[in-house]
């Protein structure tokens, strides 16, 4: 079977030339799939995309240049309000349900994922409603949608999508019916990046492929893929996700480790792949971690410490989807790697 190869590519945000992309800078030769990013629930639970006509032409150019590149509409992502309200009762999810078909027609799009970040929610909070009740609403929500999509399909003859994005962490999955959720959709894009940051007491791996045992964190990807098998979650549904984006801290000691795992001075935030070379090329050396499979730079007289995803990284990535007989692999995300370096590094090794 085809191994799925997914970008998700903003919608709204401009690069950093202050440009919207256009369908010329993508190379949809690469891709199976690219999720448009993102559309949002309105007060009235209705789906809508800002920046709509614009993105309309540019999905038009792309399915005129790439034919078989599926493209879907990705709803909701980070902070995004109003799933809560939208997946609570059947009246207000048919509201949903249809303005996402009406959007999906309109756009002439091939398929549905839903970023619902997240259903429940984790202990310590979070910047949008939620309730225990998300549980089981959750799952109503993706069936009204599916049944939606399949009857489309009859009528038409068209194929669509439905697939949902969710974090790699221990608590959704014991707060949520993800195997479930795994029998409706054709694909789950599990989230494996952000295991480190601002957040964390220590420098380390944005994403991490294997755990090293010196960690102070104690995930990766691994880890997490193996908790989703044991809870029942198919192989075959899971698509892997990874970063094109870093982070940085300075202030950084080197213990012998070049920063690494190091108690974590002033975080710099987060940076685009793209940006590596301009922003922390001159003073920095770089290092391999041949157990989490990551890259990273340490500048030892200016005592910053940066973690990226690299064209290695990419390439162990791609290893494991192959090995572990996943669906396929996608990243967050496209405006971070508008020269392709990440995804050519994908492409190559997922042949």
């Amino acid at each position: 079977m085809k191994k799925v190869k997914l970008a998700y590519i903003r919608s709204t945000w401009e690069l950093d030339n202050g440009q919207y992309w256009k369908a010329e800078d993508i190379k949809g030769n690469l891709l199976t799939d690219l999720n448009i990013s993102f559309a949002h629930i309105d007060r009235k639970g209705q789906v809508q995309l800002e920046n709509k006509e614009y993105i309309k032409k540019q999905i038009a150019k792309l399915h005129e240049i790439y034919p078989d590149l599926r493209i879907n509409i990705s709803i909701g992502g980070w902070g995004a309000e109003g799933f809560s309200d939208a997946a609570s009762n059947e009246k207000k999810r048919s509201v949903f349900v249809q303005s996402t078909l009406k959007l999906i027609k309109e756009m002439d799009l091939n398929g549905v994922d839903i970023d619902w970040e997240f259903p429940v929610g984790p202990d310590w909070g979070q910047p949008i409603k939620s309730s225990p009740k998300d549980k089981e609403n959750y799952v109503y929500l993706l069936e009204d949608l599916k049944k939606a999509l399949d009857g489309e399909e009859k009528l038409t003859g068209k194929q669509f999508i439905l697939t949902t994005a969710i974090p790699s962490n221990m608590w959704f999955i014991e707060k949520n019916n993800v195997k479930a959720v795994s029998r409706i959709c054709d694909y789950i894009n599990l989230m494996c990046y952000d295991y480190y940051g601002d957040w964390t007491d220590t420098t380390g791996f944005n994403a991490s492929l294997y755990t090293n045992p010196y960690d102070p964190v104690g995930w990766s990807s691994d880890t997490c893929f193996k908790l989703y098998i044991k809870k029942g979650i198919p192989a075959e549904k899971i698509v892997l996700g990874v970063p094109t984006y870093g982070f940085a801290w300075s202030g950084i000691v080197d213990n012998g480790t070049h920063g690494l795992f190091q108690k974590k001075g002033v975080f710099l935030g987060n940076f685009d792949y793209t940006e590596l070379e301009t922003k922390f090329s001159v003073g920095f050396e770089d290092y391999f971690d041949e157990i989490s499979k990551q890259s990273y730079r340490y500048n030892s007289k200016e005592k910053i410490f940066v973690n990226y995803p690299s064209e290695k990284f990419m390439k162990a990535a791609a290893a494991y989807v192959k090995e572990n007989q996943l669906a396929g692999i996608m990243y967050w995300e496209y405006g971070h790697d508008m020269k392709s370096e990440l995804l050519q590094a994908i492409s190559k090794a997922m042949e």
